[in-house]
């Protein structure tokens, strides 16, 4: 108990629990919630990129702690080494924060693997620049997971992660409709909830210049890409659908033009 008191902090993030008795990391953990008198966040890293591993520490921790997603940050890996040749309708699949969002920690970047910085050598297993943008929309253009940024994507990529962390706050709340239905373009778009009243299209693609049919339900809305990769606009039809797009290896993130 006197740890808590000699270290005041909101969470706990256990490292290579892999190598560590679950038994062991959990009866830390429920001392330290009973100690503290809350539920404190815990986050364990679990370096295994196959998911039902990554399911199976969940189930014998009793889903007291959330995981990294390294079945999608693999995913990601090979999607930015692959171009065009990799299945991009297949990136949400088989990943901890498609099939148990509410414990998933995704991520892009971790100090085990990030790119190169400042003259140094990469580290372990990194994304490539061009897919970058794509890679921070599966984990912040989302509502699943309790995604983390890495202090190197936030160096090297600081306007568009800052975008795309505000269009989260704002942006990810009602229906979300999905279009994982293409090898090179997919996309998705939320209608916007009560209290946040903000809609969005996200189109990204590997290939060419992408298009994708989407709803947002709002009839005739004028909506402007985001990340200024695009400087147009598009309008949603009658019933509130339009075909966003973005542009080659890229991502666009298409917000109301008024708010």
């Amino acid at each position: 108990m006197w740890f808590k008191d000699e270290v005041p902090v909101d969470g706990y993030r256990f490292d290579a629990v892999k190598h560590i008795r679950p038994k062991g990391s959990l009866g830390f953990l429920t001392a330290m919630r009973y100690s503290a008198s809350k539920k404190l966040f815990a986050v364990g890293e679990y370096f295994d990129s196959n998911v039902d591993e990554l399911h199976n520490y969940i189930h014998a921790t009793f889903g007291q702690i959330s995981l990294f997603d390294f079945a999608l940050q693999r995913k990601l890996v090979a999607a930015s080494r692959s171009g065009n040749t990799f299945d991009m309708s297949s990136l949400h699949t088989r990943t901890l924060t498609r099939e148990q969002a509410v414990l998933s920690v995704p991520f892009v970047h971790s100090h085990d693997d990030q790119p190169p910085i400042h003259g140094k050598e990469h580290r372990g297993e990194y994304v490539g620049d061009w897919f970058i943008s794509q890679a921070y929309a599966m984990i912040l253009l989302r509502d699943e997971g309790y995604p983390m940024v890495a202090d190197v994507d936030l160096l090297n990529h600081s306007n568009m992660i800052k975008r795309y962390m505000l269009a989260r706050g704002d942006c990810t709340y009602g229906h979300r409709h999905d279009r994982f239905d293409h090898n090179n373009t997919v996309g998705w778009s939320f209608s916007g909830g009560d209290g946040f009243d903000n809609s969005m299209a996200v189109v990204m693609t590997n290939g060419e210049h992408g298009r994708k049919w989407l709803p947002t339900y709002r009839p005739h809305i004028q909506y402007r890409d985001l990340t200024d990769a695009l400087g147009h606009t598009l309008s949603t039809n009658e019933h509130g659908w339009a075909e966003f797009e973005c542009p080659t290896h890229n991502t666009s993130v298409w917000v109301e033009e008024t708010k």
